[in-house]
């Protein structure tokens, strides 16, 4: 019993931290403020390969490791104004992300999984932009579909790329180690 309470403390820091690693990586594209990283692919891979509710817990100590100041967001910031800025909408849109990528885990049969698995996680996605977009309109006065088409169409691509990426890897991982195959059935 010990160790099942230790690894249900410790997973969630392990992927916070995993999605605090990605997204220092930047990648050399930005438009009206949003950086472009790797979080969005490690968002989806700890929904997709731990569940909703440890994906969510992961999610919810890197924003909250973020919002007490540590360097964890995008070009090492951190401090609560970023999640109360442009693009924090953005970040607090990773929950719902996280978490409807989680819930592919819940489906016993594998085309379900695979097929409610991708909706799931684009449907996920579409809510992360929108929070961002609305955040970013609220914030910075812009009119709607001036922050849609500067803050969010530019990043879909990759975003839906990072989506597919995230579900292969992560149920491949759960294919072989049988032991991942706890997580999101609880």
């Amino acid at each position: 019993m010990r160790k099942f309470k230790a690894i249900y403390l410790t997973i969630p820091a392990l992927f916070a931290a995993l999605i605090a690693a990605l997204t220092l990586i930047p990648i050399p594209f930005s438009f009206l403020g949003v950086p472009v990283t790797l979080q969005t692919f490690a968002v989806a891979f700890c929904g997709f390969l731990l569940g909703w509710k440890m994906g969510l817990c992961s999610v919810g100590l890197y924003l909250f490791l973020g919002a007490v100041g540590l360097p964890v967001f995008a070009g090492f910031q951190g401090g609560f104004q970023r999640l109360i800025g442009p693009t924090g909408g953005f970040l607090f849109g990773f929950l719902p992300l996280a978490a409807c990528c989680g819930l592919a885990v819940c489906f016993r049969r594998p085309w379900h999984r695979r097929v409610f698995g991708i909706l799931l996680g684009v449907g996920g996605l579409l809510i992360c932009h929108l929070f961002g977009v609305l955040q970013l309109t609220g914030v910075s006065k812009l009119q709607f579909w001036v922050a849609v088409s500067g803050a969010s169409l530019p990043f879909l691509p990759k975003d839906l790329l990072s989506i597919f990426s995230a579900f292969a890897l992560a149920f491949l991982l759960r294919r072989r180690l049988p032991f991942l195959r706890a997580f999101g059935k609880e």
